[in-house]
């Protein structure tokens, strides 16, 4: 599964929300607070200064030419997964 690292989670909500506008999901198209907002799921990395992945299994074609080149397939080597204690 292709995954598209941020820096931060704030950044990759951000850019799923985005996405989400751009294809017209219920929470922006008609205004519904539990409506789906997000196009991706995202991963957490563990720590203090962690970034965080969108999950891009479906609607590529929301991401511009430079996401889809920066996609990869496996999250970083150097990716710390979230413990219980920093869960």
């Amino acid at each position: 599964m292709p995954f598209l690292i941020h820096s931060s989670k704030a950044d990759a909500l951000a850019r799923s929300d985005q996405a989400g506008e751009d294809k017209g999901l219920a929470y922006h198209a008609h205004g519904k607070e539990d409506g789906t907002r997000y196009v991706w799921a995202i991963i957490e990395e563990g720590g203090e200064t962690a970034r965080a992945a969108l999950k891009v299994s479906q609607d590529v074609e929301l991401l511009t030419a430079e996401e889809q080149a920066a996609l990869v397939e496996q999250l970083p080597a150097d990716w710390s997964h979230p413990t219980d204690d920093n869960a």
